[in-house]
């Protein structure tokens, strides 16, 4: 016999033995790999004909027709053009803000110039409305609701916060209230101007006084604090501070290099200790994102205080590493403060000459903050050596009670330029954090230097967006006036007067990040288009992907263009364009996720980019290759508009939520024969808007609209009512058309259709960027109710040729019924039978020992026929069968995508027991609960009583007798500024999965025209396990068929959704391109008054006297505790 007989007479032997051993097990052989081939195929088949119910070359001939009568066409987009007149609308509200200031600046200046100083002014005196819960006569009067912030305010006065550790009856503090009083009229005449760009403005006080107009109560997280809900407490809380925020350190100083110098020597320790590390989370906070700063400890030698040795960023990650790293550090030896200076100068000198990018430094102040409890001789020749020209500044901040000599610490600071501060308090350490600042805004003071600052972003005033911080120096610019700015009240000169030292304050008011978007040319981007815009740090100021919905906190994270996009070295090379405030144009192909997380998608995207004049920022604009043009219509009646939308029998209208119209109103009004009146209502009514009268509308968006109101309304009638009686049979629940416009008809539509929002509906963006495929996927478990039936989405994109290119104007498909899909499966495996056996039949769809899969090209679950397929139906694939999951991994059917996610939170219980930076320190506990004895040990609950009895003894905010006896609370808010801020987010690591290798072409854009397949033994398992799988041609599918779980197989899960994750190592962070800002260097002036240099505000600070009834009231109730223990 020849080899070749030989061989094929053992292939076959094999084939009967498995055959007659899979019989006596009762069980049907496995089938080959060429008879799954022919099942898949005529699933495929199948599938594609449903979806093809839809007439794409109807509908897209239907869409042609409205090309050639000119009611549709396609327009090249000018990316530059887009970008100039976009950032010039920018720069004009940027000017209306930069005027606005200008004028609150001016009357700030001369309010102080003709005010007399009172010293015996008395609280009677001023008249002003508090915003915070106090003085009866000063509580806020006649408030009415605001559309431009929400909630209640008074919008012909304004109102003062004053920071909880601030004596509000002082001479300093009332005198400030009444000069500032003066700023109402500009307030007024400026809103009154420019109502929706200046919906708030404010003045922040050097003394603390923070005046904010419109009158309101205070929500201070609105201004760079933070929210807490808690429904025991029962007035309101604050430690609110407009100084020790970063937009104002921003704008009162230059950027700066500040090195914190620990002292952890062994008399450092406890409370003292403690103290340290909270002064030094303050000093970070307190830090902006164009500062760079370094850490170290001293004993008896001196090193870093974390991995980062050296100047870093002041960004989030970093501050991060540090603050991690603090909670290392022990007390032990003595301390040897030559070593300690020694090692800051030498980081200093070592960073000077470290080959770097030419922009990482501030380049502009320098200083050392020592925080340290005493010092008994003065290092006199490490000053000379390192020093003599005393170019670096030296801080002291000394901790613990007064029980030393701090002479020599205070010299310190007072021969190095800088300033003495104590610290014996959580709320001191606060306090002392912000010293610095008043004595770098010196030279900025004394050269009368105004420039607009603008800020990294935070929460808006509404808290449903972020905005950014535009802010103005005023600078004291008379010398005719007691210098209570002066930090120790004196004056120097004999007359009186004071030369001017100090910036007098800030005035601030608000760029909304929504009126930046309303800028962007976001229809001609078209879908899949977006535009975002970065600062100088490369950190990202409006980007679609940065969102307030899941945002827990007020603060949001620095996050840089490439922490939240994908990233290659061409979409770096781009950024760095843009931190250069370069104006140009990249083609790059890059990945893009889709809103649900589950999928992503490899498509070349045409990149604009410029600078935003007046600001130093940048904006791009990114375009994808499928979207050639910007799609233009006109010429659409508003009869024939208003009758395509009065069409009942042509199916339901959804609306994507997009800027159609604006200042929708519910007052009666009463259309009549007005048809563009009719129309605007019909749209309100697709958004389901109760207020359906819009005033606003962009007149290109409704013509889009209309147009595809009236050309799926013409399908719907002349094609799919007269296949409807098909429906049922094919197991079509419902089909779909969704337009361009945003605007989605449905047709037999039975079952709630789950993508309003077509823009960010999955099938629609998948249906775009691969627009030869035929896509589908299932519903989100959360998008759907617990009775809703779940349907498959099948859809494809209309194509159009146009101009030699495809333009897309709509996507079509069908909601098919899943059971339907899943009997397809089997009778289609049972009735193609086996061909690789005779006679005896092999495995299908239809065994109970088999398990058929359909899954998408992101490992998820399509259809099954598996009994439990409800549950299985729309999951991960590896969240039900893991060990299958993992094969198909192994054998590169997927290829895994991991990435960070820095800008939403993680709904995981681990993160808040893993991290030290979850909430529940942070929580102001109710009476009862302050006598639990591990809540009293906790360093964050000192500061918490402590203002709490601040609030108890000065402004009757909190009620102890109330709290106990009275009426039970309701629930309120509470506010707190604590460093534990910094740790304000869980980072998210998220998985994509999607076709590798053979699975997916190689051009990367995977047109999916040709099947692949593959069979092969599923691994870790104690039994033999095959499965085969081959994808679906033209399809997004792959059809798998497996034996039954054995039970005994590793079914560990793999994880797809987001997930709480410790992160990357942020010690081997690299330091991206960045530019420092345009501003001037104020670091030193020759008339600078160095002798101002320790504590001793004339604004009365409260703390010594209160800070000896918490240490009553803790060792009560530790004596309590142990009592009762």
């Amino acid at each position: 016999m020849a080899p070749c007989g030989r061989l094929a007479a053992w292939a076959l032997l094999a084939l009967t033995g498995a055959v007659i051993l899979s019989e006596a097990a009762g069980k049907r052989p496995f089938p080959q790999l060429r008879d799954v081939r022919t099942w898949a195929r005529a699933l495929a088949t199948d599938l594609i004909s449903i979806v093809d119910t839809a007439k794409f070359d109807e509908l897209a001939n239907a869409y042609a027709n409205e090309v050639s009568q000119g009611r549709l066409s396609l327009q090249t987009i000018n990316g530059t053009k887009l970008i100039e007149t976009s950032t010039d609308e920018m720069a004009n509200s940027i000017a209306v803000r930069t005027k606005a200031l200008k004028s609150l600046s001016e009357a700030a200046e001369n309010a102080v110039a003709n005010h007399n100083y009172n010293q015996s002014i008395k609280v009677a005196d001023v008249p002003y409305y508090s915003a915070m819960d106090g003085i009866p006569e000063h509580r806020l009067p006649g408030l009415s609701s605001d559309k431009w912030l929400g909630g209640q305010t008074n919008r012909t006065n304004s109102s003062i916060h004053i920071p909880v550790n601030i004596y509000e009856q002082d001479a300093h503090v009332l005198n400030v209230i009444a000069w500032s009083s003066h700023l109402d009229s500009v307030f007024i005449d400026n809103w009154q101007q420019n109502q929706e760009k200046l919906p708030w403005q404010a003045f922040a006080s050097q003394t603390g006084v923070f005046r904010m107009y419109p009158a309101r109560p205070m929500q201070p997280h609105r201004f760079g604090s933070r929210t807490l809900t808690l429904a025991d407490v029962p007035r309101r809380f604050d430690e609110f501070d407009a100084r020790m925020t970063q937009w104002y350190q921003q704008t009162i100083s230059s950027p700066k290099d500040m090195l914190i110098l620990l002292d952890t020597s062994g008399s450092v320790e406890g409370r003292s200790l403690s103290l340290m590390k909270h002064t030094t989370w303050f000093l970070l906070d307190r830090l902006t994102e164009d500062d760079y700063v370094a850490t170290g400890y001293f004993n008896a030698y001196a090193q870093a205080v974390s991995c980062l040795s050296s100047f870093v960023q002041a960004t989030t990650h970093n501050k991060e590493v540090i603050h991690k790293s603090l909670d290392n550090l022990n007390a032990a030896n003595q301390a040897n403060y030559y070593a300690g200076l020694e090692y800051a100068f030498k980081i200093f000198n070592n960073f000077e000459m470290e080959d770097r990018n030419e922009n990482q430094g501030a380049e502009c102040n320098r200083i050392i903050v020592l925080v340290t409890e005493n010092a008994e001789l003065y290092p006199e020749a490490v000053f000379q050596k390192y020093n003599p020209d005393r170019n670096i500044r030296v801080f002291v901040i000394v901790v613990g009670e007064p029980i030393h000599d701090w002479s020599v610490l205070q010299k310190m600071a007072c021969d190095n330029r800088g300033y003495f501060s104590t610290v014996r308090s959580d709320g001191a350490a606060r306090e002392a954090s912000g010293d610095f600042g008043q004595v770098l805004s010196r030279p900025v003071a004394l050269e009368n230097s105004k420039e607009v600052t603008f800020s990294k972003i935070f929460m808006s005033e509404k808290g449903d967006d972020f905005e950014v911080y535009v802010s103005y120096p005023v600078i004291n610019t008379t010398m005719v006036n007691p210098s209570y700015l002066a930090k120790d009240g004196s004056c120097k000169n004999d007359d009186g007067t004071c030369d001017n030292q100090a910036v007098l304050g800030v005035v601030s008011v608000p760029w909304p990040v929504k009126e930046m978007r309303k800028s962007l040319p976001l229809r001609e981007l078209g879908h899949g288009g977006y535009a975002f815009i970065i600062n100088n740090n490369g950190f990202v100021v409006l980007h679609p992907h940065l969102t307030p919905e899941d945002a827990f906190y007020s603060k949001p994270p620095t996050l840089d263009l490439l922490d939240i996009e994908f990233t290659n070295p061409d979409k770096e090379a781009m950024r760095n364009k843009m931190v250069k405030l370069e104006t140009g144009s990249d083609v790059i192909n890059t990945l893009t996720r889709t809103h649900d997380h589950h999928y992503i998608d490899e498509v070349q995207m045409t990149y604009h980019y410029g600078p935003v004049t007046g600001t130093g920022f940048s904006m791009g604009l990114g375009i994808p290759q499928y979207h050639p043009g910007s799609l233009e219509v006109s010429g659409v009646s508003y009869q024939e508009g208003y009758q395509a939308f009065e069409s009942n029998s042509a199916g339901k209208l959804v609306l994507t939520p997009l800027y159609y119209c604006s200042n929708y109103t519910s007052s009666p009004h009463n259309c009549q024969d007005n048809l563009r009146c009719k129309v605007r209502e019909k749209i309100a009514d697709a958004h389901h808007l109760d207020q359906n009268k819009p005033e606003h509308c962009d007149e290109k968006m409704i013509q889009h609209v209309m147009l595809d109101a009236v050309v799926t309304g013409s399908h719907v009638t002349n094609r799919w009512q007269s296949l409807s009686s098909q429906f049922q049979s094919q197991g079509i629940d419902s089909m779909f058309i969704s337009g361009a416009s945003g605007l989605t008809r449905v047709f037999n539509g039975e079952t709630p259709f789950h993508h309003g929002d077509s823009f960010t509906a999955t099938y629609f963006t998948r249906s775009l960027s691969n627009k030869d495929v035929y896509i589908f996927h299932t519903p989100r478990k959360e998008d759907m109710a617990p009775s809703d039936s779940i349907n498959i989405v099948g859809a494809k994109a209309v194509k159009v040729p146009i101009q030699g290119q495809d333009i897309l104007p709509a996507v079509a498909g069908a909601n098919i019924n899943a059971d339907k899909v899943s009997d397809k499966m089997k009778d289609i495996s049972e009735t193609s039978g086996c061909q690789a056996y005779t006679p005896t039949s092999c495995m299908t769809c239809a065994d109970m020992d088999a398990e058929c899969f359909l899954l998408d090209d992101g490992a998820f679950i399509i259809a099954t026929t598996r009994d439990d397929s409800q549950d299985m139906i729309g999951n991960f694939l590896g969240d039900k069968d893991g060990s299958l999951m993992m094969s198909l991994l192994q054998h590169e059917v997927y290829e895994r995508v991991e990435s960070y996610d820095f800008a939403h939170p993680v709904d995981d219980s681990a993160c808040a027991f893993l991290q030290k930076d979850n909430a529940a320190p942070r929580l102001f506990m109710p009476i009862a609960e302050l006598l639990r004895l591990s809540w009293w040990t906790t360093s964050v609950a000192w500061g918490y009583l402590r203002y709490y009895v601040y609030g108890s003894l000065l402004s009757a905010w909190l009620s102890v007798v109330g709290a106990q006896n009275g009426p039970t609370p309701t629930p309120t808010t509470i506010y707190t500024e604590d460093p534990d801020e910094l740790r304000h987010h869980c980072v998210a690591k998220q998985t994509q999965y999607r076709f590798f290798g053979d699975f997916a072409t190689n051009d990367g854009f995977r047109p999916w025209s040709s099947s692949k397949e593959i069979k092969r033994d599923v691994p870790n398992c104690n039994c033999t396990r095959e499965f085969a799988a081959v994808r679906l041609a033209d399809t997004n599918l792959l059809f798998v068929i497996a034996d039954e779980n054995c039970g005994t197989c590793n079914n560990t899960r793999l994880a797809q959704s987001q997930h709480f994750d410790v992160g990357p190592d942020l010690c081997a962070y690299q330091p991206r391109f960045r530019r420092r800002p345009k501003r001037s260097c104020h670091k030193q002036h020759q008339q600078e008054d160095t002798t101002q240099c320790m504590s001793g505000s004339p604004v009365l600070y409260i703390s010594t006297g209160l800070l000896a009834v918490v240490l009553t009231l803790q060792l009560v109730t530790y004596r309590f505790q142990t009592t009762i223990m």
